[in-house]
């Protein structure tokens, strides 16, 4: 069906793998990392993006969800019920940032918490704290920014490459990321992943394997 095509740029070798294994020619395949997250658009992007709002925090930890269609694998009453006891607490400020193409993974969130759906992403990211997220491709400019990253492995029924590479904060358990969260809006808490390991998921996803 594709055998009109001479080359598939993509953007790492394990997805170079995935193609070929149904069927593609690898010899076809070239990996060439994310232009999208390479230094030198990002330094550009942040120049030219306009400036906008974003709200005061008043000395709470500001937390940045990146949300997500639920087709995509998500375990929504675990995401819905862990945001609902957030909202409830006197020391986070949350906002949600819904995906740009798809809907809320559950609309019950717009009923307790603030829903963003105009904010650059990237100025979100620089607001926050912490940020939260799954499966959007955003988190490459949240480890860019070198932003607190925590996984909820319990939001997802994915394995993602950045748990693999170790380049997340990945918890288990809505008491685990509540713990979590608390511990590091009171300073008392040990990051639990390094920069090496960050440096190696980068290089995979966003420059192809060549560092």
């Amino acid at each position: 069906e594709y055998g009109w095509l001479d080359q598939v740029v993509v953007a790492t070798q394990s997805m170079k793998e995935q193609i070929a294994r149904g069927g593609y020619p690898a010899c076809r395949l070239r990996v060439m990392g994310s232009a999208r997250f390479c230094r030198e658009w990002t330094d550009i992007y942040r120049l030219i993006l306009p400036p906008q709002d974003v709200p005061a925090a008043d000395g709470c930890l500001k937390i940045l969800y990146m949300d997500h269609d639920k087709s995509y694998r998500l375990n929504t009453n675990e995401i819905v019920e862990t945001f609902r006891d957030l909202a409830a607490s006197e020391w986070a400020t949350v906002i949600i940032k819904k995906s740009t193409r798809t809907p809320l993974s559950d609309e019950r969130l717009s009923d307790f918490a603030t829903i963003d759906t105009d904010t650059s992403s990237v100025h979100l990211i620089s607001w926050a704290d912490v940020v939260i997220s799954t499966i959007s491709s955003i988190m490459l400019e949240v480890i860019n920014q070198r932003k607190i990253f925590i996984y909820p492995t319990g939001f997802t029924e994915n394995e993602m490459l950045f748990e693999r590479y170790g380049a997340c904060w990945p918890v288990s358990s809505r008491e685990q990321l509540l713990d979590t969260l608390a511990s590091i809006h009171q300073g008392t808490y040990e990051l639990p992943y390094s920069d090496t390991n960050v440096e190696a998921f980068q290089t995979e996803v966003v420059y192809g394997g060549n560092p």
